[in-house]
């Protein structure tokens, strides 16, 4: 990737359905995700992972993950509700 605005962006905020005869109160569930082999060069923002407050993303595994900023400032990655294992990743991922 050159130039983007994010590099990763998980969101689970979407609330989109495909029809009027979903359950409004279910919550999605991710876990398991593997992200690896990504490169990115003037990136502004290097990730945003944001999982749901009472169903959290788990087990999202990033490795190989090189997201240098257009700046000489390091920019820090976003993140709630999310846990797994980062390995390879600049800049370093949220904690």
């Amino acid at each position: 990737m050159n130039k983007v605005r994010k590099g990763l962006r998980i969101a689970g905020d979407v609330w989109d359905n495909p029809d009027e005869k979903f359950n409004s109160n279910a919550l999605s569930g991710v876990s398991g995700l593997i992200i690896k082999n990504v490169w990115g060069v003037n990136v502004q923002q290097p990730g945003s992972i944001q999982g749901i407050k009472h169903s959290p993303f788990t087990g999202i595994c990033l490795y190989n993950v090189k997201l240098s900023t257009s700046g000489s400032q390091e920019v820090p990655w976003k993140c709630t509700d999310v846990s797994g294992p980062a390995l390879v990743v600049q800049p370093g991922p949220c904690s």
